[in-house]
């Protein structure tokens, strides 16, 4: 009788256990968001000059160009010093949504690109 018991409890508890886990892998790994496409590829180290300052020159520098809206985004060292980049990107709560224009968010691909590079330490490479 102590052996089913023992088991018994053993195996509600392993169920209750692992039933109560949830993570939404997309929040936990925004990197996984890179091999979703097949034009954004997915890779080790972020490049700022092959994948950041396409980014910021496509979607960001007509408005934050030299002379324009505050932040300038005209190099790296305005770039990486952007304090709220990553969050207006991605529309973070209490932080203004980037494009200001515009309804829809950059592509996730480069949502993704910017954490991946600011998680990196925003090298200058």
């Amino acid at each position: 009788m102590k052996k089913i018991s023992v088991l018994g409890i053993t195996a509600f508890t392993t169920v209750l256990l692992t039933s109560c886990y949830y993570d939404n892998f997309k929040e936990l790994n925004p990197e996984s968001a890179l091999s979703g496409s097949s034009n954004c590829d997915t890779i080790a180290a972020i490049s700022y000059s092959a994948q950041i300052l396409p980014i910021i020159t496509e979607k960001c520098i007509s408005c934050h160009g030299a002379g324009g809206s505050s932040p300038e985004l005209s190099d790296h060292s305005t770039i990486s010093s952007a304090i709220n980049l990553l969050g207006s990107v991605r529309w973070d709560s209490g932080i203004s949504p980037m494009p200001k224009s515009s309804t829809t968010k950059i592509p996730d691909c480069d949502i993704a690109k910017i954490r991946l590079w600011t998680a990196q330490g925003k090298p200058n490479n």
